[in-house]
C-alpha cells in the first residue's frame, strides 16, 4: 500500500511540474492571445529605434534571465517536497532529487 501511495505521489508531482512548466511555455508564446482567450503573457517588449538599429527592452538577456528563473523556482518547489519512501522510486530519480547517494 506505502509503495503505491508513494508512486501516485511521485505521478502526481510529476504531472503537476510538467504542467506548470507547459503553462509558462503557453503564456511565453507569440500566439494571437486575445482572440483565444488565453491568459496574457508575461511581460511586453518594446522595440525601440536608436538611431542605428533597434533594440529591445527589456533586452533578450533579461527576458532569458526571467524565464530560466521562473523554471527554475518550478523545479525548486517540487525538488523540496519529501519522498515517503525512496525505496519505490527508481535510481535515476532518487539521483536527482539527491545527487550525493551512492
Amino acid at each position: 500500500v506505502k509503495a503505491h501511495y508513494n508512486w501516485s505521489m511521485y505521478q502526481a508531482l510529476l504531472n503537476a511540474t510538467k504542467r506548470s512548466l507547459r503553462a509558462m511555455k503557453l503564456r511565453l508564446s507569440s500566439n494571437r492571445r486575445s482572440e483565444q482567450g488565453l491568459p496574457p503573457a508575461f511581460f511586453e517588449v518594446e522595440l525601440q529605434l536608436d538611431g542605428i538599429g533597434v533594440r529591445l527592452v527589456p533586452s533578450v538577456e533579461e527576458i532569458q534571465a526571467a524565464i530560466n528563473g521562473g523554471a527554475v523556482a518550478v523545479l525548486k518547489c517540487s525538488k523540496m517536497i519529501e519522498a515517503w519512501d525512496t525505496v519505490t522510486i527508481p535510481k535515476n530519480v532518487q539521483l536527482i532529487l539527491n545527487p550525493n547517494l551512492p
